[in-house]
C-alpha cells in the first residue's frame, strides 16, 4: 500500500493533509522533551519506525496549534506507513521550495515551526512504479526541541 501523501510534491504532508477549515485551536502545547540535536532526532524516527511504535512516531510532530481532530488523519497515515518496511531515514537541507503559508476556504495557514531542514523517510513499497518516500519539515520548538512541523491558522 503506498501512502496517498507520497505523490505531493516537496511540501510537508502533514502541512497539506491538516489544511481544513477549523474552529478553535485547542492550545494544546507540545511537551519541552525530545531530540535536540539532528543525530538524536534521526534516531528517534529510526527507533519509533523499527519498533513500529506509533505513539512514538506521533510524539515527533509538533501540534501547537492544532485541536484534537488535527491528529487523526496524521495518525491514519502514519498507521498505514508501518505496514511498509523502511529502507532509510535521513534528514536533508531544505529544497528553497517549502510552503510555509497558504490559504485554504478564506483561512490562512502558517507552518507552527520555522522549518530547518526535513526529514526523508524512504520505504519499500514493493512496487518500482510507487512513490517510495515521503519529506517532512521540521524545525525547533521554544525549548529547541526538534519536531516535524504543522500548520495552525494565522
Amino acid at each position: 500500500m503506498s501512502p496517498s501523501y507520497f505523490s505531493l510534491p516537496s511540501p510537508c504532508y502533514c502541512f497539506l493533509s491538516q489544511a481544513v477549515a477549523r474552529g478553535k485551536t485547542s492550545g494544546n502545547v507540545t511537551p519541552a522533551t525530545g531530540p535536540t540535536t539532528e543525530e538524536a532526532f534521526l534516531e528517534q524516527f529510526r527507533v519509533a519506525y523499527s519498533s513500529k511504535d506509533l505513539d512514538r512516531i506521533m510524539a515527533c510532530w509538533c501540534w501547537d496549534g492544532n485541536t484534537e481532530e488535527d491528529l487523526a488523519p496524521v495518525r491514519d497515515q502514519v498507521a498505514a506507513d508501518l505496514e511498509l518496511t523502511v529502507k532509510e531515514i535521513r534528514i536533508e537541507p531544505l529544497h528553497g521550495d517549502e510552503i510555509t503559508q497558504f490559504t485554504l476556504k478564506g483561512v490562512t495557514y502558517v507552518t507552527n515551526l520555522n522549518p530547518i531542514a526535513r526529514v526523508v523517510i524512504e520505504f519499500d513499497t514493493g512496487n518500482p512504479n510507487a512513490t517510495n518516500s515521503t519529506s517532512l519539515l521540521y524545525g525547533k520548538d521554544p525549548d529547541g526541541v526538534l519536531k516535524i512541523t504543522t500548520p495552525r491558522p494565522k
